[in-house]
């Protein structure tokens, strides 16, 4: 095999893997910023799911104790 042919089909296990190449002229501002956002990306979604699930509970609670059947 061919050092193209090695060179592509590393590129391609890493697409796969979702790896990405870094620009060699990348900063280290630029490398920190892009691990950050990533970071914060990731918090984003842990929110997202616990609002999810506590807007769930709140709608529960609220037809339980709003429904005027139990109104006596």
């Amino acid at each position: 095999m061919s050092d193209r042919d090695l060179n592509r089909a590393a590129e391609q296990r890493a697409a796969q893997i979702g790896w990405r190449k870094r620009a060699p002229g990348m900063s280290q501002a630029s490398r920190t910023m892009d691990e950050h956002l990533r970071q914060m990306s990731e918090h984003a979604s842990v929110l997202d799911k616990r609002l999810r699930r506590h807007g769930e509970e709140s709608g529960d609670w609220h037809r339980k104790w709003d429904d005027p059947s139990r109104m006596g």
